[in-house]
């Protein structure tokens, strides 16, 4: 017991960023308790000042020398190397971004006015730095739940009938997917005798399981991971989920939790790379994902659906990196989550103010708005073209790196279903085209048929797309910098 003190002891060295965020969230929860500092203004500079010192604390780590070497540590349940600090920092940025996006949305009044909305989106941020550093399934449990649970509370927290609902669909389809995983897990620690996923003796052992029983298991496992990245066929929740939560709530279950999920599955698929029955499940998944997701977000007429939708689609196109199998692939599904950490939050806060001003969320409702709005609405054809993987947009590489992976990884070993996957994303980025250029179009080429008197532009909202723009744009001029930092990154994968 002794020995297993000290080791905890030990261990907390290296959960410097994730401690500075628990006290980040009870001196949340401390001011939330007072009527004289439960005020907004408390609430967001507390969460700042702690996110921003775990992420100096993340990018002293990574400029360290002393980094570079694979650390275990909680009784081999968590790790740290460059490619969990990075994704640890990927996250952390994604926090912020979320943060102000509730600062300075137009529709984020009550979310702005609870100190609840702080400390569950600290606990997601919490459970994110877990997620990415597990190298235990028990730990991949527990990290997940601390994600959902607050993901849950957060979609039923504005307490009317649309959000309750949604939350209550929400909550249904997790507790789905958690019980399957859950499942899966028993099984798989029945057939293995063990949870540490990442260790040569349960790689060994997990190798010699009868095949049925192997990917059965497997995918029951994998099942809360589709669930969090809204991949087929765990995502139905997502565009009732979407639409009935807020527009910062929406970007929070778009972005944090996702990112962490994908890395994750990326290093999952690592320990099998080369066994074309995972690629082959992976891929039929991703394939689905793509077609649901194309096909349902063209039809679209509620930009809050259609937006859900094409959440599950771009799941899709991320996932396309993870069946590469190549240290190639690794990068592009890093340099793609980078992009849409930029962009996804910029096309939503913008859906968000249009929304605010002509007092709709029907596409036919921003008919001329471009006219009325131009400086933000020119933003939101950059942001449409980076989804779409148009230049001079980052999203043309990210895009262009993933097709590459997955048809060198079809050159490699013949697949068909590869060769489906590669020809799908191409019919649905041909579909993207349509559904993303279905605003810009009715913002531009349709007369304003509002009757609502439009409000004055706020210059706050429009210096806060610009600037998480700026990087997407920028990354279409350098690529190579990225990339060459993330051939080092994944290394240590």
């Amino acid at each position: 017991m002794q020995t297993l003190i000290e080791h905890i002891r030990e261990s907390l060295q290296y959960l410097v960023p994730e401690g500075l965020l628990l006290f980040g969230l009870l001196a949340v929860l401390f001011f939330d308790m007072f009527s004289g500092t439960r005020k907004n203004t408390y609430f967001v500079l507390t969460v700042l000042a702690f996110m921003l010192v775990a992420g100096f604390e993340l990018i002293t780590l990574l400029a360290c020398r002393c980094s570079l070497t694979e650390v275990h540590f909680m009784n081999e349940m968590l790790h740290q190397n460059p490619a969990v600090l990075f994704s640890k920092a990927l996250v952390l940025i994604s926090g912020i971004i979320a943060l102000l996006f509730i600062q300075f949305s137009p529709s984020s009044q009550w979310l702005r006015e609870r100190g609840e909305t702080y400390i569950l989106l600290l606990a997601i941020v919490l459970g994110c730095f877990f997620l990415v550093a597990a190298i235990n399934l028990f730990m991949v449990f527990l990290s997940l739940e601390l994600i959902s649970i607050p993901s849950y509370m957060l979609v039923a927290s504005r307490m009317d009938k649309k959000s309750t609902e949604a939350g209550i669909k929400y909550l249904l389809y997790g507790v789905f997917a958690t019980g399957v995983m859950l499942f899966g897990i028993s099984l798989l620690y029945g057939l293995t005798g063990g949870m540490d996923v990442f260790s040569p003796r349960w790689i060994q052992v997990f190798a010699s399981v009868p095949v049925f029983a192997k990917w059965i298991v497997l995918a029951m496992v994998l099942a809360a991971l589709f669930f969090k990245t809204s991949l087929f066929p765990f995502h139905p929740w997502t565009p009732d989920t979407y639409e009935g939560s807020g527009w910062g709530v929406m970007n929070i279950l778009s972005t944090i939790p996702k990112i962490a999920a994908f890395v994750f599955l990326l290093k999952l698929s690592a320990l099998f790379q080369g066994m074309q029955t995972y690629t082959l499940v992976l891929a039929s998944v991703i394939g689905l994902s793509l077609v649901v997701g194309n096909l349902s977000a063209l039809i679209q007429t509620n930009v809050r659906r259609l937006m859900a939708y094409s959440s599950i689609a771009q799941g899709g196109f991320i996932g396309m990196a993870i069946i590469g199998g190549t240290d190639l692939s690794q990068q592009s599904l890093f340099f793609y989550l980078v992009v849409y950490l930029f962009a996804v939050p910029a096309s939503l806060f913008i859906l968000d103010y249009f929304e605010n001003v002509v007092k709709g969320d029907a596409v036919n409702n921003f008919n001329g708005l471009g006219k009325q709005e131009p400086a933000m609405s020119l933003i939101f054809v950059i942001v449409m073209a980076t989804l779409i993987g148009l230049p001079p947009t980052a999203g043309f590489f990210a895009k262009l790196f993933v097709f590459s992976t997955v048809w060198q990884q079809y050159e490699t070993i013949h697949s068909p279903m590869l060769l489906g996957v590669v020809g799908v994303a191409l019919v649905g980025t041909v579909a993207s085209v349509f559904y993303y250029m279905k605003i810009p179009y009715s913002l531009f080429f349709k007369g304003f048929e509002n009757t609502i008197i439009l409000t004055s532009i706020h210059k706050s909202s429009l210096v806060f797309v610009t600037l998480i723009m700026l990087p997407v744009i920028g990354l279409f001029f350098m690529p190579g910098w990225l990339m060459d930092l993330l051939r080092v990154i994944v290394a240590f994968i």
